[in-house]
């Protein structure tokens, strides 16, 4: 069995670490830019590592951004290192339009064996989740450990209509990818 926690999105931001929207809780090194316009990138939500849910030695916290408009949904993934700088400041971006939502875990177990097509376990693989597999194996490449994926649905989470995927790639470095 793989240990799964199911994201549970409760609107309004009311103190929890893991969220959307907002403003980042701890600053990266530097926000991050896009590389069309060099304009700094929208902060979309932050994920905070565990040793259950998303056991990330080194690292406190990963944050996603986005290029603002509807002509890349691309994310951008930043790991933040522990000791990381509190945004005391408010600095970053918002995201227009972005509703903010505390993200709450359940915590699951999914089956080691792949799931039938169209059964309620294959739901169960496509939904916002950290840890156990993911539906949309086709965003994963060779070496690639998936840690999460983010569904998209609240209101102002746009990544075109796929589902955001968090891997580790072969390398070490954590990604977004859309699935």
């Amino acid at each position: 069995m793989l240990a799964t926690a199911f994201a549970k999105l409760n609107r309004g931001h009311n103190g929890a670490k893991d969220r959307i929207g907002g403003l980042p809780d701890h600053l990266p090194a530097r926000f991050p830019v896009s590389p069309q316009t060099g304009e700094e990138l929208a902060f979309l939500m932050q994920l905070y590592a565990d040793d259950r849910r998303l056991p990330l030695p080194g690292i406190m916290a990963i944050q996603v951004y986005q290029i603002e408009g509807d002509y890349d949904p691309s994310p951008i993934v930043v790991s933040i290192p522990h000791g990381a700088e509190l945004n005391l400041a408010s600095k970053g971006k918002l995201k227009p339009g972005l509703l903010s939502y505390d993200i709450t875990w359940d915590e699951a177990k999914e089956s080691d064996d792949p799931p039938q097509p169209f059964s309620q376990e294959s739901d169960l693989t496509a939904k916002s989740k950290a840890g156990g597999r993911t539906f949309f194996a086709q965003a994963l490449h060779p070496g690639d450990r998936f840690l999460a994926q983010i569904a998209e649905g609240p209101e102002g989470l746009n990544f075109g209509g796929y589902t955001l995927i968090i891997v580790i790639d072969s390398g070490g470095s954590i990604q977004g990818r859309l699935g």
